[in-house]
């Protein structure tokens, strides 16, 4: 790691006069004994285009980064629709379990036999037992259409979703095979 210091750099020193700063190193570079930095810097003189393929390079792989970031977006995108739909589905099953069960619980209070022991008081109060299983009935039953309804929607979603992420993935494989073919030749 080479250290550098800054000679010409003072706290009260303005803004203008920072062109005046110098940086020198401390601990020059040395190559390993193998590199001979004046023979690679002939060679890369006399061939300026490799400066060119190497940004060429770094902003190709820099758009499939892009692209890979945006695709793994869209697949959470997707990821979280089969999760609602897989919820809403459980949610709807168990729903409708709860329906039946309350439904049979209304039929047979409905069906009761009146004994003769059962008061005014005691009927009213059947009565408005039923009225509220019938309420949660229908709630039950409205949350199942509102579920049903989103699940169906999110499914229309999943398959453009998943065309599109078709399309990105066939992008970046095409930019991988692009950059790979550069960096063979």
């Amino acid at each position: 790691m080479p250290l550098y210091s800054f000679p010409g750099d003072d706290v009260s020193l303005p803004v203008d006069r920072f062109d005046e700063i110098d940086v020198e190193l401390i601990d020059s570079y040395k190559p390993p004994h193998h590199v001979k930095i004046h023979d690679f810097f002939q060679v890369y003189l006399v061939q300026p285009w490799l400066a060119d393929q190497v940004v060429g390079d770094v902003r190709l792989e820099e758009t499939i980064q892009s692209k890979e970031i945006d695709r793994g977006k869209f697949d959470e995108e997707r990821k979280g629709n089969l999760t609602k739909i897989s919820d809403n589905d459980a949610k709807t099953i168990e729903n409708r379990r709860n329906v039946s069960e309350i439904s049979a619980e209304i039929q047979a209070r409905e069906t009761a036999e009146r004994d003769g022991n059962e008061t005014v008081e005691d009927e009213a109060e059947r009565m408005q037992i039923i009225s509220r299983l019938h309420s949660e009935v229908f709630k039950l039953e409205s949350e199942i259409e509102v579920m049903e309804a989103v699940s169906v929607k999110l499914r229309e979603m999943l398959g453009p979703l998943e065309k599109r992420l078709e399309e990105m993935l066939a992008d970046v494989n095409e930019h991988r095979n692009i950059l790979s073919s550069l960096r063979a030749q």
